[in-house]
């Protein structure tokens, strides 16, 4: 039984609402973008098995949620992310171009990126160059359908800024995750990460 009314049992209901929470997916998220066009575009991302590349073409910002197939995470079990940023054939000059990325993923599907929990990478960048870092997936993120979000901002220094902001340059990407248990003999996952124990067994069959 739930506290509201009109449910399967009549037993305190004492409220008129109804809070529902989707169980996988349909979160509403905050959708920020750069303030500038024209600037240094992020043009890969790797994790899991999702691989991206985009040319640079100095947008603001990009939602790649419906178009690109979701990166497979497993609870408990570490991944890397990989991030690669390049100036757009806009941009004037042979010099290279700085900034600061930042990558949250929405473990628990609540809307909200957490500036502690949820922040996954938090680098310098060039262009033409990646920034990488090991993904911890904890225990208790929920299993389905959630949201990264990487922010590349152009000539930003160390000073953090959360998943809502919008950079004054560089570019904003939406991606979906999904997270599930690791399959206690999933052979995929056991060559990342036993691939000597993978072969032996192969070899024993």
């Amino acid at each position: 039984w739930v506290k509201a009314q009109n449910d399967l049992v009549p037993q305190n209901d004492s409220s008129y609402y109804w809070n529902v929470k989707p169980k996988n997916g349909g979160v509403i998220y905050c959708s920020p973008q750069s303030l500038t066009a024209a600037t240094i575009d992020i043009t890969r991302v790797q994790i899991g098995n999702l691989d991206n590349k985009s040319y640079p073409s100095g947008v603001k910002s990009t939602n790649f949620t419906q178009s690109v197939p979701a990166a497979k995470l497993f609870r408990g079990i570490y991944d890397s992310l990989y991030v690669t940023a390049d100036k757009p054939s806009t941009m004037s000059g042979t010099d290279r171009v700085g900034g600061w990325v930042r990558a949250f993923i929405d473990w628990n599907r609540d809307g909200v990126f957490d500036t502690t929990s949820e922040l996954v990478l938090s680098d310098t960048i060039i262009s033409g160059q990646t920034a990488r870092t090991k993904v911890n997936v904890p225990l208790e993120a929920l299993n389905g359908h959630s949201r990264m979000r990487i922010i590349l901002w152009q000539s930003k220094n160390r000073e953090a800024f959360d998943a809502c902001t919008n950079p004054s340059g560089g570019e904003v990407e939406d991606y979906l995750v999904f997270v599930s248990n690791p399959a206690e003999y999933d052979a995929e996952l056991m060559k990342f990460i036993s691939p000597n124990e993978l072969l032996t067994t192969a070899q024993a069959l």
